[in-house]
């Protein structure tokens, strides 16, 4: 039973020495169940995301090249009560299936998005990832979504903005 679902979200900027290692070295950090990595360290020879044996989590990883999304899920969440799904390189999904004293049987999909910057979008894809996001939300249960959507709103667009 999960009294507190604990999420973590970070965007890692591809740095395994400087933010990886220090943040599953962390005592703090396994106190929370899911972990949601945005542009994380790949291996070179297998693309996988940065995860010692050591550490206490599942690794959640499509292991391509070019993808921008990983999901820690903590040892200490039975197997039997996750899956993960990938939608596309860069948009997975974790679901829980957990029971509620008071609401009994839950489904929650955590969903980890990395959008790439508007002006790296091409004709076919003039939203990026944020495309793919109707779909996964048709999955049945609650949702959560969570990343990097590099949406970024005029008022933070710096000095050209008139005060």
């Amino acid at each position: 039973m999960l009294k507190t679902l604990r999420i973590l979200q970070y965007n890692a900027n591809k740095s395994r020495n400087k933010v990886l290692i220090g943040l599953l070295q962390d005592p703090r950090t396994a106190s929370y169940d899911i972990i949601a990595i945005q542009e994380p360290w790949r291996n070179p020879f297998d693309y996988a995301a940065y995860n010692p044996r050591s550490s206490p989590f599942h690794l959640v990883d499509a292991k391509k090249e070019g993808s921008r999304v990983s999901m820690y899920v903590n040892k200490k969440l039975s197997l039997s009560t996750w899956q993960e799904t990938q939608h596309t390189d860069d948009l997975q999904s974790v679901t829980l299936r957990i029971t509620d004293e008071a609401q009994g049987p839950r489904i929650i999909n955590i969903h980890n998005v990395y959008n790439p910057p508007p002006r790296s979008h091409n004709e076919k894809e003039e939203l990026g990832t944020l495309a793919a996001l109707p779909q996964a939300s048709q999955m049945p249960g609650e949702h959560i979504f969570l990343g990097d959507f590099n949406l970024h709103h005029p008022l933070w667009a710096g000095p050209s903005y008139p005060h």
